[in-house]
């Protein structure tokens, strides 16, 4: 019992459970003593999978393997047959993978400090060595009923009582979506797992029963209506669900488009998402900017793209638009959508100075919404349209200039200096240096919460500001924040109302929170310690020691085992080079997964180096050449918290990066670029873990 509370203790500073959580989970394995700590965590809905899968590969330096995963790998005949089951069931442990060459073995455990087990392992299998992944005890039965035993059904017990953040999180490691932004270009399998418990057949299914689905000729905007209807009709959909729906079924619309601008409203909800954040915006009220970007170009003539732009240079163009700008709100009329979504489609064409239309508003009387959505468009337009306005489209620097030139007369100032920070790739740099990890603040005063940005943004954390507590509790569940940083104001206390019923889901259980108060109170200072991982700052602000404090507070939960924050971006934020050698001076791991037209490739990267590369039939350094030198528009993941297992190479990026250029100069200009299929990632040979 006193490895059992040790673990525990351990999971407590880290801020992943909760002493009355360990007092819960003891109790249960007195009922059930030969089962394990973590497992009645799980049992209990105490802790997310992967937040200790996460914890325990740490503590013992390897990997995990997560519940899903090990569900859906495919074990051959011949690295099951090396290990006995009576062997295998006795020490709660899988074979997944066998390397006759170095007579290793891969295997999944749930005790991998067992290594009496690990020495007969090898003993009896006849191995030179025994790489170790760590898995959960329920996963690894479930898997050994499955694999020796040929119960398919072993692992559907399994997740039935999970917590939704591991539903969300099935797919390679993490959660599917919203690092903030909408993934763009998503496959359509699996979206829908998680929250609604609506799945995507079933809005494919109603697409195709309202109005046949041909790819070829394009989805009719009245499918996309049905399908969000029956979305509505359902399930208990949100915000979140509703956007995945518009996601997948907009993307199916503008398939017919060509070359960059096929995915034009899934990079204007993404940058527009962002904006709106940076802006301080309320969180429902930058959902409401999302949907509003996936709908309005829905129902508009084909052949031309109205933007605020357009209509300002071409009065054809603007008596055009004046036509069809409200076609989204009138297609959608029977979906109720809300009203804020609605007066965002109705002003996107209301300029800055007052000279747009409908009503000619102007400044801060246009909702920011349409601000920030009526710049993006026009710029996404500019970079990606072949049939703008201008009858071609230009190159990044000249659009970024054509956006310049109308700031204070058609857009907001600053919205357009967040849109050129997002396209100079700043925030994303920063992301990708700062693992992704983000801060929400939220204080009443302006001065202090631009001060908290301004000293949280110099040590090179992401931060989202807001002035009211509305839509932050949404916000932190849905895993937007990695760090809540609150005002407490008496006698309501609504900051620490926000974060008590945190506390009791697993996902944000070990939330980390500084609440700031303008005047000491001891009373104060026990209601926050009951709310752990919580601290209290009193007196006068001062920004650089908050900031200090939450980076501190963000480290320590790194290294103590807490989930990676997956990092999405498109290639014209930032090239693929620039990308890959961010990634390297962050030393950061995990699978990058860049994707084109109907073409994606695969970059796995150990602490900053590269170790393997997978794109269509190649593999390894071809693979990587092929990616490099391919992949100049699409969008990008990197998943930290994706398995590798097979290692080809380890190279510096510069280093692959420049033989990648003299390979490519050397080789003759192929006659016509092959589309690539994409792959499914083969089954990897493992890199042994630190002992």
């Amino acid at each position: 019992m006193a490895e059992t509370k040790k673990l525990g203790e351990r999971l407590i500073d880290a801020g992943l459970i909760t002493q009355d959580a360990l007092a819960q989970a003891l109790d249960l394995q007195k009922q059930t003593p030969k089962t394990r700590l973590g497992d009645c965590l799980l049992q209990l809905r105490l802790i997310s999978e992967q937040a200790l899968l996460r914890f325990l590969a740490a503590d013992f330096q390897t990997r995990y393997v997560s519940t899903d995963k090990l569900s859906k790998v495919k074990i051959a005949t011949e690295v099951l047959d090396r290990v006995p089951v009576r062997f295998a069931e006795a020490q709660a442990l899988i074979p997944i993978l066998y390397d006759e060459e170095r007579k290793a073995l891969s295997v999944v455990m749930a005790e991998p400090q067992n290594t009496a087990a690990i020495a007969e392992l090898k003993i009896v299998a006849n191995l030179r060595e025994v790489f170790v992944f760590i898995g959960t005890g329920a996963a690894v039965k479930a898997a050994i009923k499955k694999f020796f035993y040929g119960d398919h059904s072993a692992f559907d017990t399994i997740g039935a009582g999970a917590p939704a953040a591991d539903a969300q999180a099935a797919q390679a490691g993490g959660p599917p979506q919203h690092e903030n932004t909408p993934t763009t270009n998503r496959s359509a399998s699996g979206l829908f797992e998680g929250n609604s418990g609506l799945r995507v057949e079933s809005i494919q299914k109603a697409a195709r029963d309202n109005h046949p689905v041909t790819v070829s000729g394009g989805i009719s905007p009245t499918s996309v209506r049905q399908a969000a209807e029956v979305v509505q009709r359902t399930s208990l959909a949100s915000d979140n669900d509703f956007i995945e729906t518009l996601n997948v079924l907009v993307g199916l619309i503008e398939m017919r488009r060509k070359d960059a601008f096929r995915s034009h409203s899934a990079a204007v909800a993404k940058h527009s998402r962002t904006i709106a954040q940076r802006m301080g915006l309320e969180h429902r009220t930058v959902n409401h900017v999302t949907i509003a970007a996936y709908l309005h170009d829905l129902g508009k003539r084909p052949d031309r793209h109205f933007t605020l732009l357009s209509s300002a240079e071409s009065e054809d163009w603007r008596n055009d638009a004046k036509r069809y700008y409200k076609a989204p709100i009138k297609l959608f009329e029977t979906v109720h959508l809300p009203v804020e979504v609605n007066s965002i489609l109705a002003q996107l064409f209301e300029a800055y100075d007052g000279s747009g239309f409908p009503q000619g508003a102007k400044g801060d009387s246009i909702p920011a919404g349409a601000r920030v959505l009526a710049a993006v468009d026009a710029y996404e337009d500019l970079a990606k349209n072949a049939q703008n306005v201008y009858g071609k489209a230009l190159d990044k620097d000249e659009a970024i200039q054509r956006i310049r030139d109308h700031v204070g007369t058609l857009f907001d100032p600053t919205v357009v200096d967040l849109m050129l920070q997002i396209h100079s790739g700043d925030i994303l740099k920063q992301r990708l240096l700062s693992e992704g990890r983000q801060v929400v603040v939220c204080h009443g005063d302006e001065g202090t919460r631009t001060d908290l940005k301004d000293s949280l943004t110099k040590l090179g954390l992401i931060t989202n500001a807001t002035a009211s507590n509305e839509g932050i509790f949404d916000a932190l569940r849905n895993g937007e924040a990695d760090l809540y940083i609150a005002e407490v104001v008496p006698p309501d206390e609504d900051a620490l109302g926000i974060v008590a019923p945190l506390r009791r889901e697993p996902a944000t259980v070990g939330l980390p929170v500084i609440f700031l108060a303008a005047k000491p109170d001891s009373g104060l200072a026990d209601r926050v310690g009951a709310l752990r991982p919580a601290e209290l700052i009193s007196g006068e602000i001062d920004p650089d020691q908050v900031a200090a404090r939450a980076k501190s507070l963000l480290d320590d939960r790194q290294a103590a085992g807490a989930p990676g924050r997956i990092v999405a971006g498109m290639l014209d934020e930032m090239a693929l080079p620039d990308v890959l050698k961010n990634i390297s001076i962050a030393k950061r791991s995990g699978r990058l997964l860049v994707r084109g037209t109907g073409k994606q490739g695969e970059i796995f990267i150990e602490k900053g180096r590269v170790v393997h590369a997978v794109c269509g039939a190649n593999k390894g350094e071809p693979a990587f050449d092929q990616i490099a030198n391919e992949f100049t528009t699409g969008d990008f993941t990197l998943d930290p918290n994706f398995l590798i297992l097979e290692q080809q190479m380890d190279k510096d990026v510069d280093i692959l990066l420049r033989e990648s250029n003299v390979r490519r100069r050397s080789r003759p200009a192929p006659a016509a670029a092959a589309e690539v299929t994409p792959t499914p990632t083969p089954t990897p040979r493992p890199k042994a873990p630190a002992s």
